[in-house]
């Protein structure tokens, strides 16, 4: 990947106390995964890596991230794939939330 830096955003989004809950648990429920389990896991952040320039949108999130990304390590790790993105609006558009479900995509709560 050619020209990737490393960005801070300006912006970052707070979690609601349910979504706090959320992943509390589910990293309890996860905290005796080895590394082979932990394999499985991408965490998303396309804002870090400079991948996207300008505001991101549900859309630019699905057709530069998901489509191109997400989507074919779902198919090279199998089901036990796991995503994991912040909490960016992006990220929790309805839109976003069909196309994973359409790519049988988990997302880490």
């Amino acid at each position: 990947m050619a020209n990737l830096r490393p960005r801070r955003p300006l912006r970052v989004p707070c979690l609601t106390r349910k979504q706090i809950a959320a992943h509390l648990q589910w990293a309890r429920e996860h905290q005796e995964w080895l590394l082979p389990q932990w394999r499985n896991v991408v965490f998303t952040d396309e804002v870090r890596f400079g991948l996207i320039q300008g505001t991101m949108t549900a859309e630019m999130y699905e057709e530069n991230v998901i489509q191109p990304i997400i989507q074919p390590l779902r198919h090279e790790f199998g089901n036990n794939f796991i995503c994991m993105n912040d909490n960016a609006r992006p990220h929790r558009a309805t839109r976003v939330q069909r196309a994973l479900e359409r790519g049988q995509i988990v997302r880490l709560p």
